[in-house]
């Protein structure tokens, strides 16, 4: 089954010492117990083939959502019950990243390897902050280059 997995995420459980292993097989992503080895449960998204995953709290509320990416589109779901709650067409990529890009409350989507732009998302919102009509390559990540509270984009 490893030839399977295309992306893994290490998440720490929030007030805990134990953290899940999320990874993506297919158009699936499996949450799995890494020190029990066993499958706590497993998302089913509608993406054809998962290129890129984010597990975080995007909006600033109570519950983490994932992200994920196929071709095509974004898809975002409860991490916990795995309902999808949104999607945004024609927003595929091949990377994703997540940070504080601007002083709200929630945290921002950077997306890569979109075939018209690369693109940062307000993870409440869901809107366009900013975009980069050359795009941003396959794997940009947010990284904290310089002397201000924000982020840069790192391609």
């Amino acid at each position: 089954e490893a030839a399977e997995v295309t992306h893994l995420q290490v998440l720490p459980r929030p007030a805990s010492a134990v953290a899940d292993l999320v990874v993506s097989v297919g158009p699936s992503l499996r949450i799995y117990d890494p020190v029990a080895k066993t499958l706590l449960r497993e998302i089913e998204t509608e993406a054809t083939t998962i290129t890129a995953f984010q597990v975080a709290d995007f909006d600033g509320g109570p519950a983490r959502e994932v992200a994920v990416c196929d071709e095509n589109d974004l898809r975002l779901h409860d991490y916990e019950s795995g309902a999808l709650l949104g999607v945004k067409w024609g927003f595929g990529c091949t990377g994703l990243d997540v940070g504080q890009f601007d002083s709200d409350a929630a945290l921002e989507l950077l997306i890569s390897g979109n075939v018209v732009s690369g693109l940062v998302l307000d993870g409440a919102t869901w809107l366009v902050d900013w975009a980069w009509l050359d795009g941003f390559g396959r794997d940009a990540r947010f990284l904290q280059a310089d002397t201000d509270p924000f982020p840069e984009v790192i391609i």
